[in-house]
């Protein structure tokens, strides 16, 4: 008997730890000299009693702390999400490239592309370049990754960086890594892609040829490179998608026919980009947010409004672009545009001032692979 209550108390305690770990990003947030700031953002599932915490942050020079225990923050209490955040110090002894990582069990347990995800340990990793003054390794995100669609209709998110830096000397690659053999049974979803120069994921929500309701886990790998210097830095997003038993019709369109929406606005001149998103009439209100660099807040304006037709309401945006001397750049500007009622649906164009020039050639990327040690 004694033996019995012991099996049962310590599945319990495995089950409770696999449930509150959902996805997260570490991110060099800012350098000065061989001083830097991390970021750790862990995606919590707010129903589990368990808290973030207890895990090993190790900065990828033989230093490593263990993080303290902390109450989540809740970002969305009707899908229980929530979110935790540490903030790190640490000063390298030289300049170099560095692999940061975090491990902390567990997976959710569930999760339909990994095989027993629930004694699987929860692992992100960036690596980043330190070379010096004047560098800019960071990599900024202008939304958590958290992600809910319903069954059924094309899941389109972006996972765009959105550079603040002025000038715009930057540009990013996006992949879908392979996660390492400790992630036994992984298969991504069939028809699962990211598209390697917006960073615009879609899925048709099949897996293994069916629609399916339930958990999906996929890591997402973000580069940084300068057109004088190389590889920079680069952000591993691992990202758990809910997919739910719905009726929504959530959809956007948009008035983009470029290829990989690259949209060219030469200096003095201006474009236009009309953007619909679309519900049925529910309860649920209708939001859209553009995130787009600050340089170009001048260059950018967006008018919005709404309407009804039928069982179906919309949010309409008509959004600007005029160029002028002072943005111009090799560089495109991502700008995203995320709609979201319960659920979310995205759009990502690259803004050009000027013709694209081929892309410099890619030095400095280490590992590829998703190569982490549990």
């Amino acid at each position: 008997m004694k033996s019995l209550l012991l099996y049962a108390f310590l599945l319990c305690s495995v089950v409770a730890q696999a449930t509150h770990l959902r996805g997260g990003q570490i991110r060099v947030v800012s350098v000065n000299g061989l001083n830097v700031t991390v970021e750790l953002r862990v995606i919590t599932d707010t129903g589990s009693e368990i808290k973030v915490g207890e895990g090993n942050f190790d900065f990828g020079d033989g230093t490593t702390v263990i993080t303290e225990t902390k109450e989540n923050t809740r970002i969305d209490s009707r899908l229980g999400i929530g979110l935790v955040v540490y903030t790190l110090e640490h000063t390298y002894a030289s300049v170099g490239t560095y692999r940061l990582s975090y491990t902390e069990p567990n997976l959710t347990g569930g999760i339909l592309n990994i095989t027993n995800s629930i004694e699987t340990r929860f692992y992100i990793e960036s690596q980043v370049v330190l070379t010096g003054p004047g560098q800019s390794p960071t990599i900024n995100f202008p939304t958590d990754p958290i992600f809910v669609c319903p069954t059924g209709r094309e899941y389109v998110f972006s996972t765009a960086a959105i550079d603040d830096s002025s000038p715009n000397d930057f540009y990013y690659t996006y992949e879908l890594p392979t996660p390492s053999s400790n992630v036994k049974g992984y298969k991504l979803p069939e028809n699962l892609s990211i598209n390697k120069e917006n960073g615009l994921i879609k899925w048709d929500t099949k897996f293994n040829g069916q629609q399916v309701v339930g958990l999906i886990w996929i890591l997402v790998r973000v580069n940084k490179f300068s057109k004088t210097k190389g590889f920079m830095a680069s952000v591993w997003r691992a990202i758990q998608i809910t997919v739910e038993d719905s009726t929504s019709k959530i959809d956007m369109t948009n008035s983009v026919t470029e290829d990989n929406n690259k949209l060219l606005v030469t200096e003095g001149k201006e474009k236009k980009v009309k953007v619909i998103l679309s519900e049925v009439n529910s309860n649920d209100s209708l939001y859209l947010d553009v995130y787009f660099n600050k340089a170009i807040r001048s260059n950018i304006s967006i008018n919005k409004r709404d309407s009804i037709a039928g069982n179906m309401k919309f949010k309409i945006a008509m959004i600007t672009l005029k160029t002028t001397s002072n943005i111009v750049s090799e560089q495109p500007y991502p700008v995203t545009v995320s709609g979201r009622s319960k659920y979310r649906v995205d759009f990502t164009f690259l803004y050009n001032t000027k013709e694209p020039t081929p892309d410099p050639i890619v030095t400095g990327v280490l590992d590829q692979e998703y190569d982490a040690v549990y």
